[in-house]
Formats: C-alpha cells, structure tokens, sequence
C-alpha cells in the first residue's frame, strides 16, 4: 500500500532500515467507534508492546487540527493514548529526528510533551 505523503514515505523507509516490524494505515477498531480507525503506523515490539504513529502534516489547518484532536479523544476514551506517538514537518524535516523517534520507540522511552494540545509524545521533525 503506497504511503500518501513524502514525510510519510521518509518515515516509512526509516522504520524498513530500523528492522522495527510495522504496519502502514493497519485497521485499528477502538470500542468507542463502530468503524476502524488507520493510524499511520502502527508498531510492534517484540515483547508484545504496540505503539501507533500518527504524523499529522497539516496541523496549521484548523479543520484538520480540530479532526486531530477528536481522534485524540478517541485514543483517550479507549486507553491507548500513551502508546500513541505523534510528529509533524510544519518547520522542515531532518532524518535525525525521524531516528530519534524510532530510538524512542524501540526504547520504550517515549518523550513527555506536557504542554502539548497534540499529544503525550509529541515530535516536531526539524
């Protein structure tokens, strides 16, 4: 399945040379919805832990920021908003931060983003 953006595919050809196994836009089925949910990607870690990566690349457009934060909601609602890691481009992209995602994934050691309206691990790309 063909990722949708260039940051995507840029993120995608990191989690390939990572060795990480993942998933792109695999349906995810929250108890809240009756319908599933296709979070960018989604990873699993070998002890069992999933993580689900969303790389929200238009949040400087509002209807786009405000269909973010429902999905937000969703994630809360269901549990899993700390197994949630989100990113965005709007100043650039630089590969050594995408790794630093990936590092923190594979770690387990996700960062806090407590000022964040976006996310618990929010990352800014540049």
């Amino acid at each position: 399945k063909p990722v949708k953006s260039k940051v995507e595919y840029i993120i995608h050809q990191a989690l390939q040379k990572s060795g990480l196994s993942f998933s792109y836009e695999e349906p995810l089925q929250l108890s809240s919805l009756n319908f599933p949910i296709h979070p960018d990607f989604t990873i699993r870690l070998d002890d069992g832990t999933t993580y689900y990566w969303e790389h929200l690349g238009m949040l400087d457009q509002r209807k786009y920021f405000h269909d973010w934060l429902r999905r937000k909601k969703d994630f809360e609602n269901n549990g899993i908003i700390n197994s949630v890691v989100t990113t965005d481009d709007l100043e650039g992209i630089d590969d050594d931060k995408v790794d630093t995602v990936i590092e923190d994934i594979r770690k387990q050691n996700l960062k806090p983003s407590p000022d964040s309206k976006i996310s618990n691990h929010h990352y800014k790309l540049y």
